[in-house]
């Protein structure tokens, strides 16, 4: 093992990354039926790995194409449209290759990460710092580029004939309309206002037979609506550019697989980081020049049929990465365990569960608490004499399952597998259920008995007379949600009561093996017991309502029921 660790992929493990496991084994032993003097590591039979990763963001364009009047002046101008691939591809390297330009990249990649972009989020960061508008200018076709058409209707002449007398310069008059005479006195008289013409001039171009053009204000040319006036259109192609990471360790094959399984995704590489020392690499621009050329055989992120052009854009993060990985052997009482060890905090792995073997007695105690009435409290007593059992019941009264089992873990990460830290969870439960029998029985016969008596007392006395009349005779719908919540409120105080006289019974038996602040915030359920409340509640209502109350008090959900009913 000596001639590794002068390699300078390797260091040697140190003493105080051993004295952190041991420290972290003591946690876990303590006070679970072992001496802590006798607690020692036997062996071990490793080293500090010491490797190199990248992280590589891959800058790819988007390009959106729109097109608007007019000659756009602050676009960067094109001289034809396949120039902006060019563009685009330009735009990119030279943001690749600058120094500046590619820090800022990197650190708005890395911003939010501790790591500095060792976890590749596979994601896409659009890069507004890339962002560019291009430009290319074309003519109108529909004006020849002057911004104005020529007006239809008069030719471009600006006049055309009368609308009014179509050109002939006049209209029939009005008066004889057109008989030139008119009758007056039972005889025919010339039309004083045509003298006897049957014409007159025409009133709208006064006898001119032609008129200006209305559509184009006798110009004879009409604005260019497409180019709006311009002469020109601007086609802008709008850049964009998104930096996409992807991760790469390639030199794995001396690592041990328990770590490279570590580098296979993001998830897991975020659990590495929080064991590895993780530090970026200053990349010099010669550096990055180099990098840049090595790094052009990547088939991952680049395609081979472009991979030129692929290669100019990718920026690569390298990081240092030192992980320490050993197998290690502990004695406990002269006993034997061994496992692996990775990362300086360490992440125990693969070890032989000597928790469960050293605190045997209590687990079991526990198991004789779960699965017995007869000396509950005695058995889980016992139990929570070994610390482990101890933690778990203080967080069981406290959490669901899951959050249990989340935080249970964190305390022993080592020495107990995780399915029986399951089992252990389920049998607290069934304890506490054993503990708090009789009292869920207790406060489910009392609290029934008491909802059934006010619900009698409710009906008897015609409790529907507190909804106001009022209510019942413009809103008969919230009248009667009204009155069945009021009818249903004794059930909700029965489960209130024996609840409470379950965290009762609860806080009595677990005095002085909990943590007092821990039994303020106790968790309780009344379990299959309180399933049995709404049928007892339903059925004893009923039987009311139908032996003591007169018929014309029942309340709607009976009279319902009555009805559905085959009998």
């Amino acid at each position: 093992m000596d001639e590794p660790r002068q390699n300078k992929n390797y260091e040697p493990i140190s003493q105080k990354l051993l004295d952190t496991a041991l420290k972290k084994i003591h946690r876990a032993v303590n006070g679970n039926g072992a001496e802590l003097d006798k607690v020692k590591i036997k062996s071990y039979d490793g080293v500090v790995h010491i490797f190199k990763t990248k992280t590589f963001l891959q800058l790819k364009p988007t390009i959106a194409k729109r097109t608007e009047p007019g000659r756009n002046a602050l676009a960067a101008p094109l001289h034809n449209e396949l120039e902006i691939n060019s563009k685009a591809a330009a735009r990119i390297h030279n943001a690749v290759i600058n120094a500046g330009v590619r820090d800022t990249i990197i650190q708005a990649y890395t911003k939010t990460d501790k790591t500095h972009g060792f976890i590749a989020k596979a994601a896409k960061l659009s890069l507004d710092s890339l962002k560019q508008d291009y430009v290319l200018h074309q003519d109108c076709l529909s004006c020849n580029s002057s911004g104005k058409i020529i007006c239809q209707p008069c030719n471009a002449q600006g006049r055309r004939n009368c609308d009014l007398c179509n050109g002939n310069r006049t209209t029939p008059c009005h008066n004889c309309n057109g008989q030139r005479f008119i009758m007056q006195n039972g005889q025919r008289q010339n039309c004083t206002i045509c003298n006897g013409q049957g014409t007159i001039n025409c009133v709208r171009c006064h006898g001119q037979g032609i008129m200006n053009c209305p559509q184009c204000k006798a110009q004879g040319y009409l604005p260019c609506t497409k180019c709006a006036q311009t002469g020109s259109f601007s086609v802008i192609y709008h850049l964009d550019v998104s930096a996409i990471s992807n991760f790469e360790c390639k030199d794995t094959k001396d690592l041990p697989l328990d770590i490279t399984k570590y580098l296979k995704n993001e998830k897991a590489r975020h659990m590495l980081a929080q064991e590895a020392k993780i530090t970026p690499l200053k990349v010099t621009q010669d550096d990055f020049t180099k990098q840049n050329t090595a790094d052009s055989h990547i088939t991952h992120v680049a395609q081979e049929s472009s991979e030129p052009r692929h290669q100019q854009s990718l920026i690569s993060i390298p990081f240092e990465v030192k992980c320490p990985y050993m197998d290690l052997t502990i004695s406990i009482d002269d006993q034997e365990y061994s496992g692996k060890a990775l990362g300086f905090r360490p992440l125990f792995m693969n070890f032989e569960p000597f928790i469960e073997i050293i605190a045997k007695k209590g687990i079991e105690n526990l198991k004789s608490a779960a699965n017995s009435r007869n000396d509950v409290d005695k058995h889980l007593k016992s139990a929570t004499e070994y610390a482990i059992i101890k933690e778990l019941l203080s967080l069981t009264v406290r959490n669901t399952n899951s959050n249990t089992l989340r935080q249970i873990k964190r305390i022993y990460p080592v020495g107990v597998r995780d399915s029986e830290l399951k089992a252990m969870i389920m049998n607290m439960r069934r304890a506490l259920k054993n503990i708090t029998f009789i009292p869920r029985l207790i406060g489910t016969g009392l609290g029934v008995t008491v909802a059934l008596l006010l619900y009698f007392l409710y009906l008897h006395f015609n409790g529907n007379s507190i909804i106001p009349t009022t209510l019942w005779q413009t809103q008969p719908l919230l009248a009667q949600i009204t009155s069945s919540a009021l009818q249903l409120t004794p059930l909700a105080a029965t489960f209130v009561l024996a609840l409470s006289l379950t965290k009762m019974r609860i806080r009595q038996s677990l005095q002085g093996i909990v943590a007092s602040a821990d039994l303020t915030s106790v968790k309780a359920n009344l379990g299959r017991i309180g399933l049995f409340i709404p049928v007892i509640y339903v059925f004893g209502a009923a039987l009311i309502c139908e032996f003591a109350i007169e018929t014309e008090n029942l309340p709607l959900w009976f009279t319902m029921l009555r009805q559905h009913l085959p009998f």
